[in-house]
């Protein structure tokens, strides 16, 4: 259904109607990379980021029904028969705890994991088990420095500051949408009643013709069409979805800024050192620290008014030009408060902590991909994909 394009984002969500033989409303189509294209840790990521916005997309539809069933197959898991399955369903499981804990007031009520594979069934069985029994979600232990480690601080004592970041207010949500849809006159709904679903082209070209919403899935009522993706909605259905979520339910294009729930006290100072990443001879490096002092949990945070610790890290970009596009692009996610969140760290299964956001970063300058270094000659592009998938392009 949908053609091969280099513009395909990892963890990027599509939907279609199921048509009226079937006994559900929605298909969701996420894009995940085969195992064989990435290694196993950067993997799990993202099957972690695949499973969190399929969920999103479907809380975000808002349907008229109070309560929605979701079958969820193992994504991410084709084909595997060894010992990285019980990595994959311990990624899967916990991207699913972190999001419904986060997001108590769900419209999700079940999810039916299905698979036809009976070992991944019994390590679902074992890990739900213990889950119940308050033991949490298996994590692999590693020893990580502590925010004020001489081990973990990187030296910026005579290097020089380029820029320092700080998180945007967040812009009346109560804006007028109706700069980014036109209303279809009565002939042109007409018109678009000969057909179902259309996904064709790259996606500046993709076209939704449907005589039903594809929010409520019912015939459309004051129908508009939103005016760069040509997608067509309820005009009071398009209106919710935005106030959660101003973007695209269908193609997931952006329209306006998403905010995140990154602390807002947080800063990101960017500095510039003369010395070279491997694979960039002869090319300067930014150096990003990214500091959050500790503080409580708010409204929109999993466990409000829970305190959190303090937190440092630092990553490395070369100074180049995809670099430096890069780095622009991480100061808008940064400034939006979406390059961090707060849920489940990932390296000690410790909860309630500032912990990356899906978003890659280069934290080590050596070591290459495994070690989160250089050089990785990948890293550039999968890092814009992770961006895209939050809305943060270069458009």
């Amino acid at each position: 259904m949908l053609k091969q394009s280099k513009n395909r984002q990892h963890g990027k969500v599509f939907i279609s109607p199921a048509g009226r033989s079937l006994p559900f409303k929605h298909v969701f189509h996420v894009i995940i990379s085969r195992m064989s294209s990435s290694s196993l840790e950067l993997h799990l990521i993202y099957i972690q980021t695949a499973i969190k916005n399929v969920l999103q997309t479907v809380d975000n539809m808002k349907r008229r029904s109070e309560e929605i069933s979701l079958a969820l197959p193992m994504i991410g898991t084709g084909g595997l028969t060894d010992w990285r399955l019980q990595s994959c369903c311990n990624a899967a499981s916990e991207a699913i705890w972190t999001y419904l804990k986060a997001n108590s007031h769900s419209h999700i009520r079940h999810i039916h994991l299905v698979n036809d594979n009976a070992e991944i069934t019994r390590i679902l069985r074992d890990i739900f088990q213990r889950h119940e029994h308050r033991e949490g979600p298996p994590s692999k232990v590693r020893d990580v420095p502590r925010t004020h480690s001489k081990e973990f601080e990187y030296h910026t004592k005579g290097l020089k500051l380029k820029e320092t970041w700080k998180v945007q207010k967040m812009t009346d949500s109560s804006v007028d949408i109706s700069k980014y849809f036109d209303k279809i006159s009565n002939s042109s709904k007409d018109n678009e009643k000969r057909g179902k679903l259309k996904i064709y082209g790259d996606d500046e070209e993709q076209t939704f013709v449907s005589e039903n919403c594809g929010i409520c899935m019912c015939e459309m009522t004051d129908p508009v069409r939103l005016n760069r993706c040509k997608h067509t909605f309820c005009l009071e259905c398009i209106t919710g979805f935005f106030q959660t979520k101003p973007s695209c339910p269908v193609c997931g294009f952006v329209y306006g800024k998403i905010y995140g729930d990154q602390p807002d006290d947080g800063t990101a100072s960017i500095y510039i050192d003369p010395t070279s990443l491997p694979g960039y001879d002869e090319k300067q490096t930014y150096v990003i620290i990214y500091e959050f002092p500790k503080g409580k949990q708010k409204s929109f945070h999993p466990d409000p008014g829970v305190e959190y610790e303090g937190f440092k890290r630092r990553a490395f970009l070369p100074i180049s030009k995809d670099g430096t596009e890069v780095l622009q692009l991480l100061k808008r996610a940064f400034e939006q408060g979406m390059a961090f969140t707060i849920g489940t760290s990932r390296t000690t299964g410790k909860e309630g902590v500032i912990t990356w956001n899906d978003i890659h970063h280069k934290t080590s300058k050596t070591g290459g991909p495994t070690k989160f270094g250089y050089p990785d000659s990948e890293y550039l592009t999968r890092v814009r994909e992770e961006l895209g998938c939050k809305g943060i392009t270069d458009e």
